[in-house]
């Protein structure tokens, strides 16, 4: 669940970079902050604006923790989604 959230939030974020399509090795500490900043900005329901710090850098330990993993497994340098079985 907490994974799941995560993902939605970070392809949310994607989505309105209009980077869809970034390379796993493209998303550095640049992107990291960026995501950061929108975190805090997102609306939110019941007309709040941005998350709180600590819900923010839970999510960016799990994008650290995932790109990561991804890296030592390889998962980087092919796009899974579209692996032959």
């Amino acid at each position: 669940m907490v994974y799941d959230n995560c993902r939605k939030k970070v392809i949310d974020f994607l989505l309105t970079q209009k980077a869809a399509d970034l390379p796993v090795d493209e998303f550095d500490l640049t992107w990291l902050k960026n995501y950061w900043k929108w975190m805090k900005s997102v609306e939110l329901p019941g007309n709040k604006t941005g998350h709180a710090d600590s819900y923010v850098s839970k999510h960016s330990q799990i994008i650290k923790n995932v790109l990561t993993w991804a890296k030592l497994n390889k998962h980087t340098d092919r796009n899974p989604q579209f692996r032959k079985p």
